[in-house]
């Protein structure tokens, strides 16, 4: 279990640092602003992944 929940840990930080002001994104494309939303969902695809588990957005389709 404490694999898991490091693994865990490191993928939350690579999220956090992916779509930060200083993210590659950032560098690559001109237009990109870092969005809570963006972080959120981000977080939220790692875990269900890590699960395996069924995400469901807010408009309650199943992606």
């Amino acid at each position: 279990m404490k694999a898991v929940n490091h693994i865990v840990s490191i993928v939350s930080l690579e999220v956090e640092r992916f779509f930060s002001e200083q993210s590659p994104l950032a560098a690559e494309v001109a237009s990109f602003r870092p969005r809570a939303q963006q972080r959120e969902m981000a977080l939220a695809v790692a875990e269900a992944i890590r699960n395996n588990a069924i995400l469901i957005n807010a408009d309650g389709n199943i992606r």
